[in-house]
């Protein structure tokens, strides 16, 4: 998250957040980081809703759940994105379908700065 904090985004398409750095990376400090990034913001596989992470007003902890199949979350220049599993199954291979998307999304968002 150090990089995060310092904006340290050269050279990247995109950041994903994965487990055990969600709690952190939804810390108040970083909901406008993520907000001005100049590049999209994916959160693997949490519990609680993106605006955990992109409101500074939401804690973490206290946050309603995510809808079932929500496996990754994404924000980019004022939209959010949600990816889910196939058939709401937690398998390598719909992790790895869900991340084949999610590279499609990254090409897409570099290529238009947005997600469509």
């Amino acid at each position: 998250m150090d990089n995060v904090r310092a904006e340290e985004f050269e050279g990247l398409d995109a950041v994903v957040i994965m487990e055990p750095a969600l709690p952190e990376a939804a810390k108040p400090e970083f909901a406008a980081v993520y907000e001005d990034s100049p590049i999209p913001f994916f959160f693997a596989d949490s519990e609680t809703i993106i605006y955990a992470f992109l409101d500074e007003q939401v804690d973490y902890g206290e946050t309603l759940e995510t809808e079932p199949g929500e496996y990754l979350m994404g924000a980019f220049n004022g939209t959010t994105i949600s990816l889910g599993l196939y058939n709401d199954i937690k398998s390598k291979e719909t992790i790895a379908s869900a991340y084949n998307r999610l590279f499609k999304i990254i090409e897409t968002a570099k290529e238009t700065g947005n997600f469509k």
